[in-house]
């Protein structure tokens, strides 16, 4: 099961604007006024973009979830939470450089505002979500285990995932989208864990196994190697 609602924090939505100007503000530089609601406004559109069918504000808001889950643990929780806001910024199915392109458009937006250290560190950890790269030290892996938390979703909703996924890949055919989701899920589980932190392999590795498992026979019984 997902056992990341203690609380209910999946009811609460995250993504507000209130949440983003709180943040944006605590590391902006002592001579400029918050230019929170401009980019908050370009945060909205980008993740409300029409070819979007998973990365969307449901993702963000159920990422930050979990981030709240895990702040106690994490050592930067300010980076953290604003590489989670920013790391799908720009998202063009087709392209391998998303999370790349998300980063400087982060630093273009926070140039002359936030603070140029903390604008470093954040950037270090978008890019940390670059799909086979493998993070350095805790806060990068923190991230990389929210953005993947989901594969311990209920069953149900794993897979309405999948489905949201594809629909994203319009590029792509179905044989050549399984074939790219079933390498991808072969990488994940021929790693020692799935999640590196301890916070998520206790709390999602088996469900998370066991929901790629299921998946991924799935694809076997459709001719899928």
């Amino acid at each position: 099961m997902r056992i990341m609602n203690d609380e209910n924090t999946m009811s609460v939505v995250r993504m507000t604007r209130e949440r983003f100007t709180e943040l944006w503000k605590a590391h902006t530089l002592a001579a400029c006024q918050p230019d929170s609601g401009d980019v908050y406004g370009v945060l909205w559109i980008r993740y409300n973009e029409d070819h979007r069918h998973y990365h969307t504000p449901a993702h963000i808001d159920f990422c930050l979830a979990q981030f709240d889950l895990a702040r106690h643990q994490i050592d930067d929780a300010d980076a953290v939470e604003m590489a989670i806001w920013f790391h799908d910024l720009i998202y063009d199915p087709g392209a391998l450089d998303n999370e790349q392109q998300s980063a400087e458009r982060f630093v273009q937006l926070a140039k002359g505002y936030l603070d140029p250290v903390f604008v470093e560190s954040v950037c270090k950890l978008i890019v940390a979500t670059i799909p086979g790269r493998t993070p350095e030290g805790q806060d990068e892996e923190f991230v990389v285990d929210i953005d993947f938390s989901s594969f311990a979703s209920p069953w149900h909703e794993f897979k309405r995932d999948c489905r949201a996924l594809r629909d994203e890949c319009v590029h792509l055919t179905d044989a050549s989208f399984h074939a790219a989701q079933m390498k991808f899920y072969q990488s994940l589980l021929a790693r020692s864990s799935l999640f590196y932190t301890p916070f998520f392999r206790e709390r999602m590795e088996q469900t998370a196994i066991e929901n790629i498992g299921r998946y991924m026979e799935e694809l076997r019984a459709k001719g899928i190697q």
